[in-house]
């Protein structure tokens, strides 16, 4: 089976938390005590994409049924009544250990409000900086991490449901066995429209507050959707990663679903991200009825850096209600 590959090296100077607490014994900052909320932007916003949105490629920006605008494009939100909860979970490389949850209203009026939560626990290879300056031999030198985001967004529409704004605030936090618990509020701000009863466009400018976090860099980008009668969509993402590069590097995501007899939702799509350094498909199958829907999905390396194989993928499952 094929080891997941190294992570990337970012050649961008790291943000400085807002806040840094004193390092402690591993002990006493469990993953309980260093739950902070994480949420993500660029690499890590498929972070809050649940199995509906990973099966087509992390396609959301543009997505009227989806859970995954809260993050992404909030805007959005606004363009459909509907009131929607998603919980879900994952596993994925270098031991990831991933909890989603999410929920929107956007039945009152022309107002929509959004809110959301990813944790994830991972181990990625110990750098030396991050070790104590002193180490007894053969010691343990795994660094798991704990990454958090929590938060919401409000967007508010108008030409009968057919342009919109959004606003968001997340608090993102971390935690790792050597490290110190760090803490920072990241924003966003967002447009939709509805062209028709068929295309939708989102529009996004993510992790906009100077000085945060090195895997929440400013990001923007766009995304563009077309859906037939709740039974065939097919969606592309666009964004630009303004921070995690020497260069802006491309986030690029397309993806397709279709339903089949109103109960078995079929998903496929294919993501590149140039921060992660390649290609992978993406897969899911799902079930659907009027009151909500379970969802698996998986992403697979294709290309570049990206781990390939299905040991090493990402795998979600998701379980929504619609109320």
């Amino acid at each position: 089976m094929t080891q997941p590959a190294p992570p990337r090296t970012s050649h961008r100077p790291a943000r400085a938390p807002a806040r840094t607490g004193s390092p402690a014994p591993w002990g006493a900052r469990s993953l309980a005590g260093v739950a902070g909320l994480v949420l993500a932007g660029a690499a890590q916003a498929s972070d809050l994409r649940q199995a509906d949105a990973l099966g087509q490629g992390g396609t959301t920006r543009a997505d009227l049924d989806g859970v995954g605008i809260v993050a992404d494009a909030p805007a959005v939100m606004a363009l459909r009544p509907r009131y929607d909860v998603q919980v879900g979970g994952g596993l994925g490389p270098q031991g990831e250990r991933l909890i989603q949850a999410a929920a929107l209203d956007s039945r009152t009026g022309p107002v929509a409000l959004g809110l959301g939560f990813a944790r994830k626990v991972h181990t990625p290879p110990t750098r030396p900086e991050d070790l104590p300056g002193w180490q007894l031999p053969g010691a343990d030198t795994d660094n798991p991490r704990v990454e958090m985001v929590a938060g919401g967004a409000l967007a508010g529409a108008w030409a009968d449901r057919r342009v919109s704004l959004g606003l968001g605030a997340w608090y993102a936090g971390e935690g790792s066995r050597f490290g110190g618990e760090t803490h920072f509020v990241e924003a966003s701000v967002s447009g939709g429209a509805r062209l028709g009863e068929v295309v939708t466009i989102g529009l996004s400018g993510q992790n906009l507050v100077p000085g945060g976090f090195s895997w929440l860099p400013l990001t923007v980008g766009g995304g563009l959707r077309a859906d037939a009668e709740d039974v065939f969509g097919v969606g592309v993402d666009a964004a630009l990663d303004l921070e995690s590069l020497d260069a802006p590097a491309l986030l690029l995501a397309t993806g397709l679903d279709a339903t089949l007899a109103e109960v078995l939702v079929l998903r496929a799509g294919y993501e590149l991200d140039e921060v992660l350094g390649g290609g992978a498909a993406t897969l899911g199958l799902g079930a659907t009825g009027a009151n909500g829907g379970l969802d698996y999905a998986v992403a697979v390396g294709l290309h570049g850096e990206r781990p390939q194989g299905l040991g090493t993928s990402r795998h979600v499952l998701s379980l929504r209600l619609r109320l």
